[in-house]
This record gives structure tokens, C-alpha cells and sequence, in this order.
């Protein structure tokens, strides 16, 4: 089947229409966690969602959202002798002093857990203190209204598949994780402001860009 994979308008950043001679499929690059000031969405997501006969998401946001898989996470990320057992007191210290700076409590977010649940915590906290939130994320927003619409709901992976990436995560990989997100962090660019204007203005280039100095750092 031939294929024509372009930008579908202006006023749907990071939004693709996958054209065959059977169907058409749109393709979103999502935003997780966004701010209420980013409310309304863009108008060419909504016109693509309308048309859409089912949407299909990263993975079962219904299950990740049950007490039962929470619990199993957490269970998952915890660690026996905490978090400084499992990682070299230089990257512990870099983390105690980002924390600091963010005003985040080690005690309860970080020292009792994994390395790679720590890494997730960061990122979370440095989104939710800039006031992006998931209930305002793209992802969260287009599942509940396809459940109000009757649309049929698909996911890519079950989430035990998508939680095992993380809580069967190799230590030293862990450890990888949590020093580049700190990386991340202290280095130019990288506010979830500049991420956000990244994905209004469409701006894929500067996306790109953005990655490459990611693979380049780790």
C-alpha cells in the first residue's frame, strides 16, 4: 500500500495524516502533562479526532490508573536498603543538591525507592511544579472524550509491558536514567516552558535537535 506521511495543518503541531488507498490514519506526537493555559487544544487535533472511527493510545490508561497496578509499581520500585545503596554518592549528591533547588522531599519521593523510580519523580515534580498536570495532557483529554463518544479504544502495548520497561530496568541502566535526567534538567533549553513551545510552534526541527544532543550526553 502507498503511503503519503505529511503535516496535516498549522493549527495541529506534531500531527500526521497517514494516507492508503484502504484508510486514513492520523498520527499524534502527544503531550503527556500540560498546563491549563494550553486549553483549548489545537483545533486541527480535535477535526482529526472527529473524523477518527477509534483511537489508539500508548497503552491501557484505565488499568495504569488502578490502586492494584499503583501498588504493583510501587512494590516494584522499592528498595530494601535505599536509594544511596544502589547508586555512587557523587550522583546521590547531585541529586540531593537538585532537590534542594526544587524544593522536592528525598525522604519520601526518592531515598526509599529504585533509581529509575527516582528519575520518573523528578521529571513528574519538575512538570507539576511548573503547573502541567496529566489531567491536561493530550493523551488523558482524547481518552476520556472517546469514552464519552463511544469511540473504540485500542493501545499499542498491554501495561504490563509498558510498566516492565522500567520495573525490570537493569540497575546499572536505572542509574543511567536518573544521571541523565539530571542532565537533562541543568542543561540549556530543557524547561517544560521551552518543551512546550517546542510542540505549539510544530517545531520538529528543534525537536530533533533536541534528541541529538540527548543521544550525545547519553
Amino acid at each position: 500500500m502507498r503511503q503519503n506521511l505529511f503535516t496535516i495543518a498549522a493549527d495541529a503541531p506534531f500531527l500526521w495524516q497517514v494516507k492508503g488507498a484502504k484508510a486514513t490514519h492520523y498520527l499524534m506526537g502527544s503531550m503527556h502533562l500540560l498546563p491549563a493555559s494550553a486549553q483549548p487544544l489545537p483545533a486541527g487535533l480535535d477535526r482529526a479526532y472527529r473524523q477518527a472511527q477509534g483511537v489508539v493510545f500508548e497503552t491501557d490508561f484505565a488499568t495504569l490508573a488502578d490502586p492494584k497496578t499503583q501498588l504493583a509499581m510501587l512494590d516494584a520500585a522499592s528498595a530494601a536498603q535505599g536509594l544511596q545503596a544502589l547508586i555512587p554518592p557523587a550522583l546521590y549528591a547531585r541529586l540531593k543538591q537538585r532537590a534542594s533547588a526544587l524544593q522536592m522531599p528525598l525522604d519520601t519521593s526518592c531515598d526509599p525507592y529504585k533509581a529509575w523510580f527516582c528519575a520518573m519523580t523528578l521529571e513528574l515534580f519538575v512538570f507539576q511544579k511548573a503547573g502541567f498536570t496529566p489531567d491536561n495532557g493530550i493523551d488523558q483529554q482524547y481518552y476520556n472524550r472517546a469514552l464519552q463518544d463511544g469511540k473504540p479504544i485500542h493501545w499499542l502495548e498491554d501495561p504490563e509491558a509498558h510498566l516492565a520497561l522500567f520495573t525490570q530496568m537493569p540497575p546499572d541502566m536505572a542509574q543511567q536514567y536518573l544521571a541523565a535526567t539530571l542532565d537533562d534538567q541543568t542543561s540549556s533549553g530543557e524547561s517544560p516552558a521551552s518543551l512546550l513551545r517546542l510542540w505549539q510552534s510544530g517545531d520538529t526541527a528543534g525537536l530533533a535537535k533536541r534528541v541529538a544532543e540527548l543521544k550525545a550526553r547519553h
